[in-house]
């Protein structure tokens, strides 16, 4: 169940591929997505948002709440905070970039996996698209903490 806003919503985490939680000790066998590849993070009390359709499973020891990532159809973020381990499903190998706290980082929301640390994305819509090499390169993440991406 997504938690919006703290509240509980209807909607399922994972959408049309809803994450399910096992309630006893079990092993788990996952089978591979041809194009993919499984990439785990280990968090030790650290803030992660990740994309929820990146997201495979995550230890029950983690809470979350979920929130939309501005001006993306693919835009349901899953926000995870704890110790405990993320399975990530990835066409390329997670990138890490960190973005200084006293700048922010510009990028097409298609190439955010998700955020370490204190981020928050902000739709720039005055940017001038005339004036970039890339004019999808609307969203901006400030804060303190990394940007993970496979891009670039």
């Amino acid at each position: 169940m997504r938690i919006m806003h703290g509240h509980p919503s209807p909607e399922a985490v994972g959408g049309s591929k809803p994450l399910v939680k096992i309630h006893e000790k079990a092993f788990i066998v996952l089978e591979k997505p041809r194009t993919q590849s499984y990439y785990c993070i280990d968090l030790a009390m650290e803030k992660l948002c990740i994309k929820e359709s990146a997201l495979v499973a995550f230890s029950a020891s983690l809470n979350y709440r979920n929130s939309r990532l501005p001006a993306e159809d693919d835009n349901q973020m899953i926000h995870l905070q704890g110790k405990g381990k993320v399975i990530l499903a990835l066409s390329g190998k997670p990138k890490a970039f960190p973005v200084p706290s006293d700048q922010g980082i510009y990028l097409s929301p298609r190439a955010v996996i998700g955020w370490t640390g204190t981020l928050l994305p902000v739709l720039d819509t005055t940017i001038q698209s005339e004036k970039l090499d890339n004019p999808g390169l609307k969203l901006c993440l400030r804060g303190e903490g990394s940007l993970l991406t496979t891009a670039m």
